[in-house]
């Protein structure tokens, strides 16, 4: 579904990725300055005490290094909504590629918002009993916002019926026994 099909309408798109202060490069930095900052502050306490073992100094630089190449996350975690041809599609990005999280059409499908855990406000899409959340990588205001944006953009979708989707498709709506 990367790839745009010219024959498709497209009323609606966004891609919510996760923003952060600070590039890869920079966080690597950082993080590795503090950890030479803690192991030569180690081999400075260790050469005036003498009290403190080498494997401490080495404990500390390697949970130091650990933290600093775990904290890089390369492929960045990211939704894109979008609804085509009077369908909902969700995608998310998971270990840099995009997989496949909902897609359904337009009717009866609604966007819920609730307060989970710690007071924290949380967006759903449901169609029929199945649910699947989305904007977690948004702030609460953001979320809320972009949950009034989406519900806008499902009421103004264009509506078409399963048959009418299966039609278009080449697909039977009718399963033979």
């Amino acid at each position: 579904m990367d790839q745009a099909d010219p024959r498709q309408t497209v009323s609606f798109e966004r891609v919510i990725e996760q923003r952060r202060s600070l590039s890869n490069r920079a966080r690597a930095v950082v993080l590795g300055s503090v950890t030479a900052y803690a192991f030569f502050a180690g081999v400075a306490v260790y050469s005036l005490t003498g009290a403190l073992l080498p494997g401490v100094l080495l404990l500390v630089a390697t949970s130091g290094l650990i933290a600093a190449f775990g904290a890089l996350d390369r492929q960045n975690p990211g939704e894109r909504v979008r609804i085509v041809d009077g369908r909902l599609c969700i995608d998310r990005r998971l270990r840099g590629e995009w997989r496949v999280l909902w897609d359904e059409p337009v009717g009866f499908t609604r966007v819920n918002w609730s307060y989970g855990c710690a007071g924290r406000l949380q967006l759903s899409v449901t169609r029929c009993g199945r649910a699947v959340g989305i904007g977690d990588l948004l702030s609460p205001m953001e979320r809320a916002q972009f949950g009034l944006t989406l519900q806008d953009a499902l009421i103004q979708a264009p509506r078409r019926s399963e048959f009418d989707l299966a039609r278009n498709s080449g697909e039977s709506m009718l399963k033979r026994r």
